[in-house]
């Protein structure tokens, strides 16, 4: 048997008799479907959505798209800070939304050049995945869900905007204009996004993004997360997996942390302030804010000059 969900009635006939599958370590993701122990939905919340969305869309028999956070999980997108215990589909023929132990039925209409197929099933695009949430999903999610969209998709608000078209007058609609102008694809990690949306809920100046600095003779020092020239003051934030995805297989992790170590002494050389922070920091947006403020104050007039990214439309 393979890794997908595994239908009890399956493995019934195969000979084996469900009520023994708990002891032997298997995992129920909904009723009358299972999953082998050596699946990584175990231990994986995303994982364990993919694997509910295939057994739900296996039982559904009505027309409809996947939507929402699991349209979002199936193009691999970011889906923190949202609930995955229940599937979403969108379907367009029905009067109201409907929502059961396993899946949550969407009513809105969608045109067929707003899906795409993947992996088998039928899904609403990434414009409309992001305007989606929008409407009704957690702020900091739905920037970190529409940037990396942007990043990867090269969706722009301007789709954004065009995708949202369809709910002009329905629940939500200003909420999602409001969120869906915060969304900037120069950010390149949940961790990144969300840094943004603190830093704009606590009123800070709008920060440049993956501003490159250079020295007083033009070199290139770095590329940085968050810069703020008119004070003198970088932001970086550091992810649990942020020397890893610059390093090729073979490459040190010490010498790679040593090289950041080194770019940071040359950029505070030059005047700059830098002030890092973790995705535990995140937790606490207060102490985050108050470190930031504090050298925004004190305020520097660092050496060399700054390139700035371009700014999304």
């Amino acid at each position: 048997m393979g890794m997908g969900p595994i239908d009890e009635r399956d493995i019934s006939a195969s000979g084996a008799v469900p009520q023994v599958l708990p002891r032997a370590g298997w995992v129920r993701v909904r009723s009358g479907c299972w999953v082998p122990p050596e699946s990584r939905v175990v231990v994986d919340p995303v994982a364990r959505h993919r694997i509910l969305l295939e057994a739900s869309i296996r039982r559904m028999s009505a027309e409809g798209a996947v939507s929402h956070q699991s349209a979002a999980v199936l193009r691999g997108l970011p889906v923190w800070g949202y609930s995955l215990d229940r599937v979403h589909v969108t379907r367009r023929h029905i009067r109201e939304g409907q929502r059961g132990r396993y899946v949550r039925v969407h009513c809105a209409p969608y045109r067929d050049d707003e899906t795409d197929e993947i992996d088998g099933m039928r899904t609403l695009s990434a414009q409309r995945t992001v305007v989606d949430l929008a409407r009704c999903g957690p702020p900091h999610a739905v920037v970190a869900t529409g940037d990396a969209a942007a990043q990867r998709f090269s969706v722009t608000r301007r789709e954004l905007r065009a995708a949202l078209g369809y709910a002009v007058g329905r629940q939500g609609y200003h909420t999602a204009l409001r969120v869906l102008d915060l969304i900037d694809g120069r950010s390149e990690s949940v961790g990144e996004s969300r840094s943004r949306m603190i830093m704009a809920d606590a009123r800070l100046p709008e920060p440049e993004l993956q501003t490159i600095v250079l020295d007083e003779t033009g070199r290139s020092i770095g590329r940085v997360d968050f810069c703020f020239p008119d004070f003198g003051v970088i932001g970086e934030f550091d992810g649990g997996f942020e020397y890893g995805c610059t390093m090729t297989p073979d490459a040190d992790p010490s010498a790679v942390i040593q090289r950041e170590k080194r770019r940071e002494a040359q950029l505070r050389d030059l005047g700059w302030q830098v002030v890092r922070w973790t995705w535990l920091d995140l937790d606490k947006p207060d102490l985050l804010t108050a470190r930031l403020r504090r050298a925004l104050t004190a305020g520097t007039n660092p050496a060399g000059a700054i390139l700035r990214a371009p700014r999304p439309d």
